[in-house]
């Protein structure tokens, strides 16, 4: 019997790719300088893009669940984005990162509490669980070495 993976799985999974290709080029000793600037801007704004995509996920719950959220994911997600997006434009690699592994720490609690009231399933939030893992491992090796 053939058992289907839902599609959110793979395109979940599919975007950690990025973190993983970039981390690997910041943290090569072959990369060129070129590479190196590129990885960087990259990593950064493909961050900033996840989690912005994320907190609009967040936005469709909350419009479709609003009865059945303790909080208004409405605010909580455009101050997660504004407050990743004011530490871009700063342009400080530390601080762009940790604001991004703060705000996927902040979004998984929010689906755990999400996933406890039922509004997510169990299957979505283990994903989730994984990708997020995955992401702040990638971010995080960015800082320390």
């Amino acid at each position: 019997m053939l058992v289907q993976t839902p599609i959110y799985k793979y395109l979940a999974l599919a975007g950690t790719l990025p973190f993983i290709f970039c981390t690997f080029a910041i943290n090569s000793p072959s990369s060129s300088m070129e590479i190196l600037e590129w990885s960087v801007m990259a990593l950064h704004s493909y961050g900033l893009i996840i989690v912005t995509f994320m907190c609009g996920t967040h936005w469709g719950l909350y419009l479709v669940t609003h009865q059945q959220c303790q909080w208004n994911l409405l605010v909580i997600s455009n101050l997660i984005t504004l407050a990743c997006w004011f530490c871009f434009l700063t342009k400080l690699g530390t601080l762009i990162i940790v604001s991004q592994i703060c705000a996927f720490l902040v979004l998984i609690f929010i689906d755990a509490q999400l996933h406890q009231h039922k509004i997510l399933n169990n299957d979505y939030f283990k994903t989730r669980g994984s990708v997020t893992t995955i992401v702040i491992l990638t971010l995080s090796i960015n800082i320390i070495i």
